[in-house]
């Protein structure tokens, strides 16, 4: 038989005795003959040795046996006589004095290893199985089950703070004002409805109270007729509405008017008249009620201000310019009041569809009378009277409610100036050419 064995190999004898020698390690391929002697079965000058690829062992009656390892670190032997000639051999060395590697134990620890790689394998397997079958869908429940809960909250607390809340409106009698006040109503305030026009005041009032709203207690509306243009009607006015319930909670500024008409055409009597409903006149308004306010150390101010007030566009001078002065001087308000607990709120729509442009002052100070036709493709007035609604009984600081491209506007002013004032240009250009033709 032939078998693969470990040798050293022994330089020098002397006296019978053996003297320091060198190692030299080799793997070879023995053939033996069937003597039984131990000297005739091992080479001259080789002596067998422990452990390598294998390891040899001798037994009576000619027969070895041949123990070695497996890849895997697991000892197995072989058995056989001992036959063959002497020693043929491939020889593979090693440095001098270097004792064989023992390579079993390295195959082993690795084989360990790679075992405990797989169990941790298979096991963060049936974690994740475990978790995706049994832990994910009733996760996810519960995420929309808190969200949902979370949403009745707010609603059920919204309607707290609205609720025989003291609601004063000015520009009641039309458009989104009057579209709040039924919203405000039925979500139980108290209101107090202002306006230049007695009679649409008293049919607004009228059509309130004939609403049939059970789920919240109702409260007759009361009525203050007063123009904002006109300083000395403010003073009497704020008196009237401290009458009406004895404070305020919530004051909208929803009163104003639009404009129409190029710079070098408008004369100042308008842009006075344009600065005096949309800026002035709320202004003193919120002045004259804020005392009270801060005496109770609470309150709400809410300003309906215009997409325009962030961005300006052509031909729309005067407009822009109050409700860009809005913007500015509630945006400060805001700061000033918070020592008081008082809430400011300013709420800048895109296009609604209501008779602004219709009434909208030209540069004579002419009315308009043209629906614009972005006038006549905007928001419904509830949609946005319920957002205002919305935006009240959260307390929201400055709300947005405009479409995508006039949203992306405001980005587009703040982030590339320069491309949004050239399309301004482009956009001036173009109306200018249509008004000319």
């Amino acid at each position: 038989m032939i078998f693969p064995i470990s040798l050293r190999k022994i330089e020098g004898r002397h006296s019978g005795k053996r003297t320091p020698f060198r190692l030299q390690s080799c793997l070879s391929y023995l053939y033996f003959d069937g003597s039984t002697s131990n000297a005739h079965a091992r080479p001259k000058g080789w002596d067998w040795t422990e452990p390598g690829e294998g390891s040899l062992r001798h037994f009576r009656g000619g027969r070895m046996k041949l123990i070695d390892h497996d890849v895997c670190g697991n000892q197995r032997s072989r058995e056989g006589l001992l036959t063959g000639s002497p020693l043929v051999s491939r020889l593979s060395h090693s440095p001098w004095g270097k004792r064989p590697e023992k390579k079993d134990t390295g195959t082993r620890t690795r084989h360990w290893h790679s075992s405990c790689h797989l169990r941790k394998s298979l096991l963060k397997l049936r974690i994740m199985d475990f978790l995706t079958s049994t832990a994910i869908l009733p996760l996810l429940f519960g995420c929309v089950g808190v969200f949902s809960l979370l949403k009745l909250l707010q609603r059920m607390r919204m309607r707290a703070y609205l609720q025989n809340a003291v609601v004063v409106i000015t520009g009641a009698t039309s458009g989104l004002g009057r579209e709040c006040a039924k919203v405000f109503y039925a979500a139980g305030a108290k209101l107090v409805l202002c306006g230049r026009n007695r009679e649409a005041l008293e049919e607004l009032t009228k059509e309130l109270t004939a609403s049939q709203v059970t789920k919240v207690e109702m409260h007759k509306p009361y009525m203050v007729t007063f123009d904002l243009a006109d300083p000395g009607a403010i003073v009497a006015a704020t008196a009237e509405i401290l009458r009406c319930f004895g404070c305020v909670d919530v004051l909208i500024n929803n009163a104003g008017v639009s404009y129409r008409g190029a710079i070098t055409d408008t004369t100042m009597d308008v842009d006075k008249t344009v600065m005096e409903i949309n800026y002035f006149g709320p202004v003193a308004l919120t002045k004259a009620l804020l005392p009270s306010m801060i005496k109770r150390q609470r309150g709400h101010i809410v300003a309906i201000s215009s997409i325009q007030g962030k961005i300006s566009i052509p031909f729309r001078s005067a407009y822009a310019a109050s409700k860009h002065a809005t913007q500015a001087f509630f945006d400060c308000l805001r700061a000033e009041m918070e020592q008081y607990e008082i809430e400011v709120t300013v709420i800048s729509p895109g296009y609604i569809h209501t008779n602004l442009s219709l009434n909208a002052l030209t540069a004579d100070g002419s009315k308009y009378g043209v629906m614009d036709k972005t006038t006549a493709q905007g928001r419904r007035p509830v949609e946005v009277a319920r957002d205002v609604l919305a935006a009240v009984g959260k307390k929201k600081k400055d709300v947005i409610l405009a479409d995508l491209l006039p949203s992306l506007a405001i980005y587009l002013r703040t982030l590339a100036p320069g491309l949004f004032f050239s399309l301004m240009a482009s956009r001036a250009r173009k109306e200018q050419k249509s008004k000319n033709s």
